[in-house]
């Protein structure tokens, strides 16, 4: 299967996810941890690796809906083309993962970098794996001061590749070996105080009914509608209103609120 097809069917999928998402009227909760998707046969093939196509009942790119293990698969965040958004091969997955979700999906600011401190870590050994390597910020007091608000987080996404496939193992940095990948970890700096869990299922599980996460996906929501960066300062009231029950409201229910209030009639010349 072509590359180019699997990533417009990523897309596909993503699209048709959401739109699902705003007909049901899904929570936050819902949209984040949602196991079933509209995928193709292809699809389902290329991101478990032990599924042979065909099996979803779809045949080629024809896509069905599919219901996903519940330890495989968690909603939005664990698609392909949100993983393939989230790779860079200029900087540790882990980190830049945990970064990314920590600022954009928690709203939870990272501190800047202390003055005078490298930001690099010692070269690979061997049999590290990149977890094994990332471990090491907890050596440094200077890198615990960030890495333990973000580190984390990519710890949870470590059972997916940059390519956006499940994986059971993780190779160590010389590529001769392979060790059982481990998504345990612990979040800091977040409403209800730190979060120890397990696995990625324990992380996402508490992602879904987080109040940062709803809280920071409406008020994105918000101020995307209102255009913050055309309007004049001041002129655009916050997202506080909407905040109130944002784990358990729905989707459509939020963009019928948004389409009601008095910011968005202006913002149009109505």
């Amino acid at each position: 299967m072509p590359w180019q097809s699997l990533a417009r069917q990523m897309v596909v999928e993503t699209d048709t996810y959401l739109a699902q998402a705003y007909a049901s009227n899904w929570s936050i909760a819902d949209l984040l941890n949602d196991k079933k998707s509209v995928v193709t046969s292809d699809l389902i093939a290329y991101y478990d690796r032990a599924t042979p196509a065909g099996s979803s009942g779809s045949t080629g790119s024809s896509p069905s809906m599919h219901e996903f293990p519940r330890d495989k698969r968690f909603g939005l965040l664990t698609q392909g083309s949100v993983l393939q958004g989230l790779a860079d091969p200029n900087k540790v997955a882990i980190v830049h993962r945990g970064r990314v979700l920590r600022e954009r999906v928690l709203c939870r600011g990272v501190p800047a970098l202390p003055p005078g401190v490298q930001n690099v870590l010692p070269p690979p050994l061997p049999s590290q794996t990149e977890r094994d390597r990332v471990l090491l910020h907890k050596d440094g007091e200077a890198c615990q001061g960030c890495h333990r608000f973000m580190d984390g987080i990519g710890f949870a996404l470590n059972v997916f590749s940059a390519d956006g496939r499940w994986r059971d193992s993780v190779p160590t940095n010389d590529g001769t070996a392979t060790k059982p990948v481990e998504t345990s970890g612990r979040l800091e700096g977040v409403s209800g105080g730190n979060v120890e869990f397990k696995d990625t299922a324990e992380f996402f599980t508490w992602l879904g009914g987080s109040d940062d996460a709803a809280s920071c996906l409406t008020s994105s929501f918000v101020e995307y509608a209102q255009g913050i960066n055309t309007l004049p300062a001041g002129s655009c009231p916050d997202a506080s209103a909407y905040l109130k029950g944002a784990t358990t409201m729905g989707v459509k229910d939020l963009v019928r609120r948004i389409a009601k209030d008095r910011f968005l009639r202006e913002r149009s010349g109505t």
